[in-house]
């Protein structure tokens, strides 16, 4: 994934960093209802591991070379 230069205005690494924070957070309620054996819940459990890792793609990928 090559820099990112939309993602690294500071608004919006800052928002990118709160999207992540709530994708995890529905990621371990999912998880949670999962172990609760709520059933139909591992293809959003499979999609939410798939968005945050695409998320911390997006924000590493937002850093210019110099500051990492």
């Amino acid at each position: 994934m090559a820099f990112n230069a939309r993602a690294a205005d500071p608004e919006n690494r800052e928002q990118i960093a709160e999207l992540h924070r709530l994708i995890s957070r529905a990621h371990a309620i999912t998880r949670d209802l999962i172990g609760a054996k709520v059933d139909g819940l591992e293809w959003v459990d499979a999609c939410l591991i798939d968005a945050g890792s695409d998320v911390v793609g997006i924000f590493n990928n937002s850093e210019p070379m110099s500051f990492r």
